[in-house]
């Protein structure tokens, strides 16, 4: 069932919902849902803020999930603090369910199913979990420059999943793990290049 039909059936049939029962309505594709909304902004290409800070809350949650989805979760787990807040259902306002149901359909119509049996392989679930450890571990180094592609890694494989494309899921399977391989191995190169900034425009003495 897709969210805006789970949204719907919530409001017509409860006054209030626990955020960890709403959670278990939406399934597997909560994973995506989350992680989706939680690297969007960082991954929008924009001059870096926060020193390469701005990644590290999404890198936290990637990697919290990460791991639930290799481990094979059917939905996600919350700390009971979070997963007992009731939420009131009031607030699924009928405007608002209609503007995601208009941007969902926008969205379908720049998309395209391909391979989604791939969704059904055994593997590829820990596949994407592995793939997003990988990027939460960079999403969490605070320097410049290991923020966007990262993010943009992490925002592209969620929507792979909500849109079912498996044949795009594959590609950045592979990038993602290109990506990884690359910034280690440039890694030192950057510390270096940052010191260099750093001597050159605030006078302070590092070596590199």
């Amino acid at each position: 069932m897709k969210l805006i039909d789970i949204l719907k059936e919530i409001k017509k049939n409860n006054k209030s919902i626990k955020v960890k029962d709403f959670i278990k309505y939406v399934g597997n594709e909560s994973f995506f849902h989350i992680l989706f909304l939680t690297t969007i902004l960082t991954s929008i290409p924009a001059p870096a803020w926060g020193f390469g800070t701005s990644t590290i809350p999404g890198g936290i949650i990637t990697l919290i999930l990460a791991i639930q989805i290799i481990l094979d979760y059917k939905h996600v787990v919350l700390p009971n603090v979070i997963g007992n807040i009731e939420i009131k259902t009031k607030y699924f306002k009928e405007k608002y369910i209609k503007k995601m149901e208009s941007l969902t359909n926008t969205l379908k119509k720049y998309s395209t199913k391909r391979f989604s049996e791939i969704f059904n392989f055994n593997h590829s679930n820990k596949i994407t979990g592995a793939v997003l450890v990988l990027q939460a571990i960079l999403m969490l180094i605070p320097i410049i420059f290991t923020n966007l592609f990262p993010s943009v890694i992490v925002t592209a494989i969620s929507y792979c999943y909500l849109i079912k494309d498996g044949l795009l899921l594959m590609f950045f399977w592979i990038l993602g793990t290109i990506v990884f391989i690359m910034y280690i191995f440039f890694l030192k190169y950057i510390i270096r290049y940052l010191k260099f900034l750093s001597n050159k425009f605030f006078r302070t003495n590092y070596k590199y």
